[in-house]
């Protein structure tokens, strides 16, 4: 009985915690959507956020909650705080979803959008020399053939370009991380480890944007914006500026 109450008090407390983080999440969110007022596009967002984040922390701080600070002075719940708060407000911003639905709309006729550079052949040389294909943003088209993790986890899946084969790791939870998936990405090439799956291999990919091809649905890392905004209108994205 002790066990089995010990057991139920941790659920609650786990339940609870996330609850308060999910709400400090929304409340910041509000906060900085308020703050930031009237934008253009979505640079004028990226201009805008940082000072607008440290006002709403300050006025957080001003209110004396002491869960809520707690929370903020903890480093995993402010990492999950922060983590959040951007994707929160692109689906509940109003101000910020119609920028990017302005930024994000489809292009003129005759540009074709979410082109690839990078084939079987390519793969080739990046398994031969992977030291030169490090860091590289790529975009390619490939068939989802084993699915190692998805849902709350970071997606892993292998893929299949061509005859080769390639392990993805993806920044963003599409949803489309299905066998037989038949899906268009853009990312970095790496040679460095970043979970388990990916030890042994010479070379990974990480994921920034995932197209699935059936459904033509596009799902993307938030603050990604501007070099999916690129991949729409027919550009390879390039490196994000500082």
């Amino acid at each position: 009985m002790r066990l089995v109450l010990c057991t139920l008090t941790s659920l609650i407390f786990v339940s609870l915690y996330s609850q308060t983080v999910d709400s400090l999440i929304v409340k910041l969110s509000n906060k900085i959507c308020i703050e930031i007022g009237e934008i253009e596009q979505y640079s004028d967002f990226s201009d805008k956020f940082d000072a607008c984040y440290d006002k709403a922390m300050r006025g957080l701080v001003a209110d004396r909650n002491l869960g809520e600070i707690r929370l903020i002075a903890n480093k995993d719940s402010l990492s999950k705080i922060n983590n959040n708060i951007i994707p929160y407000m692109m689906d509940n911003c109003e101000m910020l979803k119609l920028v990017i639905s302005k930024e994000l709309e489809k292009p003129d006729d005759g540009v074709v959008s979410f082109p690839t550079d990078f084939n079987e052949k390519k793969l080739k040389k990046a398994k031969k020399h992977p030291d030169r294909w490090n860091g590289k943003i790529v975009a390619f088209e490939a068939k989802i053939i084993e699915v190692y993790s998805k849902q709350d986890e970071m997606p892993i899946y292998k893929v299949r370009i061509g005859e080769q084969f390639l392990i993805v790791s993806s920044a963003v939870r599409s949803g489309f991380e299905e066998k037989g998936s038949h899906i268009r990405t853009f990312g970095y090439l790496l040679t460095e480890s970043i979970n388990e799956m990916t030890k042994s291999e010479e070379i990974t990919f990480l994921a920034i944007a995932v197209l699935d091809l059936r459904t033509e649905q596009l799902a993307y890392v938030p603050g990604s914006i501007m070099q999916v905004k690129q991949w729409i209108n027919g550009q390879i994205p390039t490196a994000k500026k500082d």
